[in-house]
């Protein structure tokens, strides 16, 4: 999936600040990304009570994947026409 998202950050284009910040975004979304496995579970979720050093990779729950349809919905949002690269 990284690997699709990837050429994503070609179509953010400097503007008042904002492309550093858009950056730093979509590197952070292909980070995410790389924890959805083929089959769809997302993984290296941080059970509650849990150290974010001390959990199983392969942990998963619920709240996580809300988390991560809110981020793309926000990747989403991003990358439509003007919101990156000004009017």
């Amino acid at each position: 999936m990284a690997g699709f998202i990837k050429p994503l950050t070609d179509l953010i284009k400097p503007c008042d600040g904002l492309q550093p910040y858009a950056t730093a975004a979509l590197d952070s979304w292909m980070s995410l990304a790389t924890f959805v496995q083929p089959d769809g579970k997302l993984t290296h979720v941080q059970p509650i009570g849990h150290s974010p050093v001390t959990f199983p990779s392969d942990s998963t729950a619920p709240y996580g994947v809300g988390a991560l349809l809110l981020a793309g919905a926000e990747i989403h949002r991003l990358l439509q026409p003007g919101v990156a690269t000004g009017p």
